[in-house]
């Protein structure tokens, strides 16, 4: 049985790429803001969730902080395109476990869901 990972991000294009680089290997959901997301964790139980973090309505860091209380088994990746060290530390203190840049996500999304999947490794920043 395929692991179950869900993407969130508000951009369409950016969410449907991720989703088909995982589709191989993984069952992959989507979603298109923190609220969706948290809907959709209660619903599906993922093992795993990318969580962008600037997004409409309910953004990343509200959403990791509310999925930490609500579901704290689930295995969070937070991403952003802004490059200031600052988002690496408000996604990991508010209870991501790893953060990776938007610029490296389609060459590094594959060995750290599998590195925080398989191995039970906890890697915490992709620069």
């Amino acid at each position: 049985m395929k692991q179950l990972v869900l993407v969130v991000d508000d951009e369409r294009f950016f969410r449907k790429l991720v989703m088909r680089i995982l589709a191989e290997k993984y069952e992959v959901y989507e979603a298109i803001n923190g609220y969706d997301a948290i809907e959709q964790v209660r619903r599906l139980h993922p093992d795993l969730v990318i969580m962008d973090l600037a997004m409409p309505e309910c953004n990343g860091l509200e959403a990791i902080r509310r999925l930490r209380e609500e579901s704290p088994a689930c295995k969070i990746v937070a991403c952003t395109v802004h490059s200031d060290p600052q988002y690496r530390v408000a996604a990991l203190e508010s209870g991501a476990q790893a953060f990776l840049p938007k610029r490296l996500i389609f060459s590094q999304i594959t060995p750290l869901l599998n590195s925080m999947l398989n191995s039970g490794n906890r890697p915490q920043s992709r620069a």
